[in-house]
């Protein structure tokens, strides 16, 4: 057989403990990734994400250098101490965060020496957006102050309506359906009165981002309940036309048959 050495040292005593322990953190920590999937703010969906990829990457070095580690003295014990951490003491989440500054630390030290490019955003220019408008209604934004300007008081598709006449409103519908765009970055300048989400006592700044409704929404509201209901009672009219009319039909056959039998039976 094999050198003792050449084979995995199965832990005894406190170790044995510490990894059964280690396997009830993980089914915990199951449940905790669940209930913050439930609960609103993004504080604790970091957290978890976080630990699930720090526990994969030890999962995948134990199973490379399983027979190494076994063999280090209070390893199993470690390791329950570790996860201990990044569940109860949000190690996963101060973890992430060192991670991530470093990694812009040496982004920011690679653009330096220019060994890889800086991305520079172009801002958006007015004038070649207006250029991509139909003309008359180009000119009714500029006599609004400019797309910046009419674009800030534009809240929902009313506003819309009733800054612009339907025609104009129509065609400025018509170009926002035109865009596709891969992504839309948006800068979230302040925020008052957030409630507090996070275990912190904070709140991330999240917002929602609408410029018109969504074809889908539209339809949503035309399957409205009340619509849904006049739709319902045309539909069981159109029904009771139609069995009204099969059932004229067959009265008139029945009808035509025993006049028929009628002027059979008198003939001689």
């Amino acid at each position: 057989g094999a050198h003792p050495l050449f084979c995995i040292n199965e832990p005894t005593g406190l170790g044995l403990w510490a990894m059964r322990l280690s396997y009830v953190l993980a089914i915990w920590a199951c449940f905790k990734s669940v209930h913050a999937i439930e609960t609103p703010g993004g504080d604790d969906d970091r957290q978890w994400l976080s630990f699930w990829i720090i526990f994969l990457i030890l999962n995948v070095i134990e199973n490379m250098t399983d027979v190494l580690l076994s063999w280090i003295p209070s390893y199993y014990e470690a390791k329950f101490v570790l996860l201990a951490w990044l569940i109860f003491f949000e190690g996963a989440d101060i973890l992430y965060r060192r991670v991530h500054y470093l990694f812009e630390v040496i982004h920011k030290l690679l653009v330096k020496l220019h060994i890889i490019p800086e991305v520079i955003y172009e801002e958006w220019d007015e004038e070649e957006y207006l250029e991509t408008l139909p003309l008359g209604l180009s000119e009714t934004i500029k006599e609004c102050g400019g797309p910046s300007a009419f674009f800030g008081q534009i809240a929902c598709r009313g506003d819309l309506q009733a800054t612009l006449k339907d025609r104009r409103a129509k065609q400025l519908l018509r170009a926002f359906q035109g865009v596709n765009p891969r992504y839309v970055e948006v800068h979230l300048v302040k925020a008052e009165g957030l409630a507090a989400m996070d275990s912190n006592g904070f709140s991330d700044p999240y917002c929602l981002l609408s410029l018109v409704p969504t074809a889908r929404e539209e339809e949503e509201e035309e399957d409205s309940p009340s619509r849904a209901l006049s739709r319902f009672g045309k539909l069981k009219l159109l029904v009771s036309c139609g069995l009204a009319a099969v059932a004229v039909s067959l009265k008139s056959l029945l009808f035509t048959k025993e006049e028929k039998q009628q002027q059979q039976q008198q003939q001689p």
